[in-house]
């Protein structure tokens, strides 16, 4: 959990910094002012608190069972308002003004933000159910053998019992690749939302 939140931090400071870079570049900077950051401390310190926040809450969701459409509307919810929070506490930093107008915008990219990033996760997670429930039993019983990192016969007693599904490794099988692709998603849509000025 603590690596999925530091995880979150980095990916939501860095979508400000390269916003920054960009930023930089196309006011004609060079070298290492090009390289410089320019948004303000609160700036960052609000978007580490969105980032940290969405991502120890949605792992928290998966934790709890939710799967699916109900995981991905409980994302969406947690997103916005660790936007508000994030802004809100950034603003307060800078000493900025941060009413209702600017929580509405903080609500409507944290949805997007997360809502996306969710989307991704969980579209993983079905593409490899799908695919595991494709293959015939032969098929299940050599994939317990990686999944379970157990011998050949022990698989065989895993895929008999029947309860496999239910369990930690079976579950971290069916989100693999989702974390850097829902990640990925969602540093761009930081980035285009701190390009369009949110």
């Amino acid at each position: 959990m603590i690596g999925v939140i530091i995880l979150g931090i980095v990916l939501a400071v860095s979508a400000v910094y390269a916003s920054d870079v960009i930023e930089n570049y196309q006011a004609g900077k060079t070298g290492l002012d090009a390289w410089t950051p320019t948004s303000s401390l609160g700036t960052y310190i609000g978007a580490g608190i969105f980032g940290g926040l969405t991502a120890g809450l949605s792992t928290l969701v998966v934790s709890c069972g939710y799967m699916g459409f109900t995981a991905i509307g409980l994302d969406v919810f947690f997103g916005a308002f660790s936007n508000v929070i994030g802004d809100g506490i950034g603003a307060l930093i800078d000493n900025q003004p941060y009413g209702f107008k600017e929580a509405g915008t903080s609500l409507f990219y944290g949805a997007i933000s997360s809502g996306a990033t969710s989307l991704v996760k969980f579209g993983v997670h079905r593409f490899n159910l799908n695919k595991f429930n494709a293959l015939n039993g032969r098929g299940k019983k050599i994939a317990m053998e990686s999944i379970f990192d157990v011998s050949t016969h022990n698989a065989l007693k895993i895929y008999q019992q029947g309860a496999y599904r239910a369990t930690r490794q079976f579950t971290n099988h069916l989100f693999k690749y989702s974390d850097v692709s829902s990640n990925t998603t969602g540093f761009l849509i930081d980035l285009m939302s701190m390009r369009m000025g949110a």
